[in-house]
């Protein structure tokens, strides 16, 4: 039962064993500079760049990270602070419920275990985030890109209006880069990308950051629906009992050898 500012965080089984070894997912070699892994590779063979950032974190096209700690000597190295991601899809800000906003993400991260800047603690993860206020007590199911999840919601946590918070993190083992991968990381099943591209070559890009679009690449589906419960309303104008969203926005800078050694002054 959460209290107003308590975080329910749930580890949800979900259909796909998250224990087995990933098909083709792969990782690169670790950058002398960075010290994290050059690129990531999912299941069907998309390549996704390692740090440093390209872009600002604002304007198309961009990676998003967390800004540069001035003076840090891990951080002005890799361009970023605690958190940068290899790829990323936000599902439409605009999403919600009669009884507020619904934010999801799914991402690869790249960041340092424990939140301490250190070396050695370097680390990369995939994350899943479902954080919603729900109008009903109940059983909700989440179909998303990834699997279908469900959790259940006490009358407690309604009348108190304060979000859930679910978060599934794949990897988490400081140095070992390979641990996304050999359990079977979510993501690494098939990034999404972007559909419309209008800030970036498609070519380097999967998105670009900023725009919303429709998406492919999901390996279970390209949308994502939060069914309620009997009488939870999700969806009064329609009368039904689910929202479904097929906008997000991705950002993912695919990884090109030659330019990205060439752009950053390493031949």
């Amino acid at each position: 039962m959460l209290n107003r500012m308590s975080v329910l965080v749930l580890a949800i089984m979900v259909i796909c064993a998250c224990g087995q070894p990933a098909g083709a997912a792969g990782v690169g070699p670790v950058d002398p500079i960075t010290k994290f892994p050059l690129y990531y590779l999912d299941d069907k063979g998309v390549i996704v760049a390692g740090p440093p950032p390209v872009g600002d974190n604002s304007k198309a096209p961009t990676n998003i990270f967390d800004p540069v700690i001035p003076g840090h000597p891990l951080s002005i190295p890799t361009g970023f602070g605690l958190k940068y991601y290899y790829w990323r899809a936000e599902v439409d800000p605009d999403f919600r419920t009669p009884a507020g906003k619904v934010a999801i993400t799914f991402g690869l991260v790249a960041t340092y275990a424990g939140g301490t800047l250190a070396a050695g603690r370097q680390t990369v993860f995939s994350r899943i985030h479902l954080r919603a206020v729900l109008p009903a007590a109940g059983t909700y199911t989440f179909d998303h890109p990834y699997g279908t999840d469900t959790f259940t919601v006490t009358p407690d946590e309604v009348s108190l209006k304060g979000p859930i918070n679910i978060i599934r993190d794949v990897g988490l083992a400081a140095g070992d880069f390979n641990a996304v991968i050999a359990q079977g990381g979510d993501v690494l099943k098939g990034f999404l990308a972007a559909n419309t591209i209008i800030a970036a070559d498609p070519d380097e890009w999967l998105g670009d950051g900023v725009t919303l679009a429709t998406v492919t690449g999901g390996p279970a589906r390209n949308f994502v629906r939060l069914t309620g419960p009997p009488g939870a309303g999700l969806n009064p104008p329609t009368g039904a009992n689910f929202i479904r969203t097929n906008l997000f926005i991705v950002s993912g800078h695919l990884w090109h050898h030659y330019r990205r050694y060439h752009n950053h002054g390493r031949f």
